[in-house]
C-alpha cells in the first residue's frame, strides 16, 4: 500500500511539473512600447526642480572580480 501511495503521490508530481513546462506565454494585442515618452511627461510638470545629491558611498565602493580589482567612477568628471 505504501507502494502504490509514493508512486501516486510520484506520478502526480511529476504530472504537475511537466504541466508547469507546457504553458507558452500569451500574447496582448496592446502589449509594446508606450504610445507617449516619459520625459515628454516630466518635461511639462509644473513643479519639477533638478536636485543633485551626491553618491552612495555604499554603492560605489571599489570591487574584485576574478582576480581584478575595480573602482566605480565617483567623480562628475565627463566621460570622453
Amino acid at each position: 500500500m505504501k507502494r502504490l501511495i509514493s508512486h501516486l503521490v510520484t506520478l502526480v508530481l511529476m504530472t504537475g511539473a511537466l504541466g508547469a513546462c507546457a504553458k507558452s506565454g500569451g500574447y496582448f494585442e496592446d502589449d509594446g512600447p508606450p504610445m507617449f515618452s516619459s520625459a515628454d511627461g516630466y518635461q511639462n510638470a509644473p513643479n519639477a526642480v533638478v536636485k543633485l545629491e551626491p553618491p552612495k558611498k555604499a554603492a560605489n565602493r571599489p570591487y574584485t572580480v576574478a582576480g581584478k580589482r575595480y573602482y566605480p567612477m565617483t567623480g562628475d568628471a565627463p566621460l570622453t
